[in-house]
């Protein structure tokens, strides 16, 4: 900025001299043609002693012989004077203007022929010379260098006033009250981004620890019927098992595997689903149709313990995939069963965009009401124990009501019951 200060004050006192320059040369030439016409029109009145300061005039011939000379003897005329009184005599007039830089004689010549024949040569000395300009150029630049050196003083000051609050400036801080309103938006969107940032992080975080959970939980889940399994057949295979033990043993480990295959088939869905993969094909589907469908699936393992179950409601029609939505309801309905009461009910409606399984089982703690979709979570250990699962079923409808853009709540009362509410937001 400094520089460009200097130069274009550089630039402008060079405009000006030259400008002005100019101007005076136009009228010098004006003055010194005016004056040739007088001398002209008044040739025997002219004093040679002093009449015209300054000036230096000539009377020549034709070839530029100086027949006369008055005015200022020293300001000898421009140089070829001779050439220019010859070209005046062949065409009436000539003119020249010497210019010289470092000296003071910076002159105008004008050459005009009169009525008898001769030549008048008149020379005058410019008004504004180079020389002039050579003693202005040095206060000029000592001027551009002092404001080059103020407007770097001055801009370094007012870079650090502008700079100051920007380095201030805290990205994680939304005070905005003290930063310029030029940059607030910017700084609002650095705010949004890191917020988005953070809220990442946590999620990758969450995603992680769940991960190794999930690990864990799979590694025990499968130790557990691996080593049931091992056991029996190891006593089988070295004879240390009785005869009539065998039967019992090999209905343990058929069990056991049954129970790895299952865990087996869960895990390979989660996985699917954590995948997000969309279902092949979407169908129109009636979810009270599917519930009849899985309540004849049921309907052994209900009879067991004399559990009622009904399924009630007109039932609505959605558009999803039929293995996903009659994988939601077996899950929820067999639920409902293996954690009921023996006697109990178990009451399945599809009414409007909502689908209800409400049981009269164990009920779930309110403090477990939030885990109760977490992969291997159980909330009656105990219980769990005497129940065949692999933890894994409600975090499957999570996934399926998620994917088929669905929302599933549950209530529950503790040794009274729950209900599971799926509501369809496309039918």
């Amino acid at each position: 900025m400094s520089f460009i200060t200097v130069f274009t004050l550089v630039l402008t006192a060079l405009t000006v001299y030259f400008a002005v320059s100019g101007a005076a040369g136009v009228r010098l030439e004006s003055e010194v043609k005016d004056l040739s016409e007088y001398i002209t029109e008044n040739y025997e009145a002219i004093d040679k002693d002093g009449f015209f300061s300054e000036k230096n005039i000539m009377i020549c011939d034709k070839k530029g012989e100086v027949l006369k000379a008055f005015g200022d003897g020293e300001l000898a005329p421009v140089s070829d004077y001779k050439k220019l009184a010859e070209k005046a005599y062949k065409e009436g007039e000539a003119s020249k203007h010497d210019y010289s830089f470092f000296a003071s004689d910076s002159r105008y010549s004008y050459f005009v022929r009169m009525e008898n024949g001769d030549i008048i040569a008149v020379t005058a000395k410019s008004y504004i010379t180079h020389t002039a300009f050579a003693g202005v150029i040095v206060p000029t630049l000592l001027l551009a260098l002092l404001i080059y050196a103020l407007s770097s003083i001055i801009s370094v000051k007012l870079t650090e006033n502008i700079v100051k609050p920007i380095e201030e400036i805290n990205p994680f801080d939304e005070d905005y009250d003290k930063v310029y309103d030029e940059i607030k938006p910017f700084l609002k969107r650095i705010t949004n981004q890191n917020r988005k940032i953070k809220e990442q992080m946590k999620t990758l975080s969450e995603t992680e620890k769940i991960r190794r959970e999930f690990s864990a939980n799979v590694s025990h889940e499968l130790k557990t019927p691996l080593t049931t399994i091992h056991g029996y057949a190891q006593l089988i295979n070295s004879g240390m098992a009785k005869a009539e033990d065998i039967p019992e043993f090999t209905k343990k480990i058929e069990k056991e595997t049954k129970r790895l295959i299952t865990l087996t088939e869960d895990i390979t869905e989660l996985s699917r689903l954590d995948e997000n993969e969309q279902p092949a094909t979407k169908e129109r589907i009636d979810i009270r149709e599917i519930a009849l469908e899985v309540k004849d699936k049921l309907k052994p393992l209900a009879d067991e313990r004399d559990i009622d179950f009904n399924v009630t409601g007109k039932g609505f029609f959605v558009e999803a995939n039929y293995n996903q939505i009659t994988e939601l309801i077996y899950n929820l309905c067999e639920n409902a069963i293996k954690y009921n009461k023996d006697n109990g009910s178990v009451r399945v409606n599809a009414e409007g965009n909502m689908l209800s399984v409400k049981d009269t089982g164990i009920g779930i703690p309110k403090e477990d009401k939030n885990r109760i979709f977490e992969r291997f979570f159980r909330v009656d250990k105990s219980h769990s124990k005497t129940v065949n699962g692999t933890g894994l079923g409600l975090s499957i409808v999570k996934h399926i009501a998620l994917i088929n853009k669905a929302d599933i709540t549950v209530e529950s009362t503790l040794g009274e019951g729950t209900e599971f509410t799926v509501t369809f937001n496309e039918i």
